[in-house]
């Protein structure tokens, strides 16, 4: 894995999306390792990782519990936007990638998003 590529990815999508709001990319234990926002309140790479990975592991735990399947991916719908969270494994390493958008942008749209920024980042 390559982080000045991974860096351009995250660059070219939130320049391509206008209601992408952040792109964070992190270990599934909470250790960040790219972080891209234009969030008017900057949320620090350290915090978004021990967050989402957080949130990874509680939906695990309860996916396992209730459904009896895997966790692949949460979403947080807030009023001002949403969070995506997808698990993702990489020689052999769980990542956790992470994206907030604007309220404008459909889920489905946002999903799609993610999933192919993350099948991009295994390509890497």
């Amino acid at each position: 894995m390559k982080k000045e590529e991974i860096n351009k990815l995250f660059e070219g999508l939130l320049n391509k999306y206008f209601d992408l709001k952040m792109v964070s990319l992190c270990t599934s234990d909470g250790f960040g390792i790219l972080h891209q926002s234009r969030l008017d309140d900057e949320v620090e790479l350290d915090r978004v990782s021990a967050i989402t990975s957080s949130l990874v592991s509680l939906g695990n735990a309860s996916s396992k519990q209730i459904i009896g399947g895997n966790l692949h991916s949460t979403i947080v719908e807030t009023d001002n936007g949403n969070l995506l969270i997808k698990k993702l494994k990489l020689a052999e390493k769980e990542l956790v990638l992470s994206i907030v958008t604007s309220k404008k942008m459909l889920l489905g749209e946002a999903n799609y998003l993610i999933t192919m920024c993350a099948k991009n980042i295994a390509l890497m």
